[in-house]
């Protein structure tokens, strides 16, 4: 009784395992092997890992913005940033010794791949200086260094208007309170 049980349980046994691997062949076949994978655990994990990497992509590029929006001459601001790329030496050229100028690539990263999106001049120039003549950090910091100092140039200039227009209309009220005198 015994024997006649196991040999009818591993005869369901090997026909069930005989259909399966039939029908694992034919997906494989059929290329349909994406659909048994997407039933497994690593079909989840792969799941999860693309909609990881969509979400983290989509965080650098809602952030990245080129470096001249929100800017009070913005279209000054633009030309003077874009004009940089025109000269080699803006990108060989170390920050001078002593500036305080911080720099963390992985945070200006989405920005550098915006404005690579934005000026042309610049894509070629990092393709032609990056390996072979500078380390891809160093062109970035370069870089960014050069568009800090436009920045910081541009926020003096429109202190020193306020300040003017500020000081115009001080000696106007004095002026006014020296006539009623």
């Amino acid at each position: 009784y015994l024997f006649n049980f196991a040999t009818a349980a591993t005869k369901k046994i090997s026909e069930s395992v005989a259909e399966t691997a039939q029908t694992i062949k034919k997906s494989v076949e059929e290329g349909k092997i994406d659909s048994i994978i997407d039933k497994t655990i690593i079909g989840d994990f792969q799941k999860e890992q693309k909609k990881f990497v969509q979400e983290q992509q989509t965080k650098k590029s809602e952030a990245a913005v080129p470096p001249w929006v929100d800017s009070n001459e913005e279209e000054t601001i633009q030309q003077q940033i874009l004009a940089l790329s025109a000269d080699k030496r803006n990108f060989l050229r170390d920050p001078p010794a002593g500036v305080q100028f911080n720099f963390d690539f992985d945070q200006m990263y989405p920005v550098a791949m915006v404005m690579l999106q934005e000026d042309e001049l610049l894509n070629r120039m990092r393709f032609d200086l990056v390996p072979k003549h500078i380390k891809e950090e160093v062109f970035w910091r370069n870089y960014f260094y050069r568009v800090s100092l436009i920045k910081q140039s541009a926020q003096l200039t429109a202190l020193a208007a306020q300040q003017q227009a500020v000081g115009k209309e001080e000696n106007k009220g004095r002026e006014e309170d020296s006539q009623l005198k």
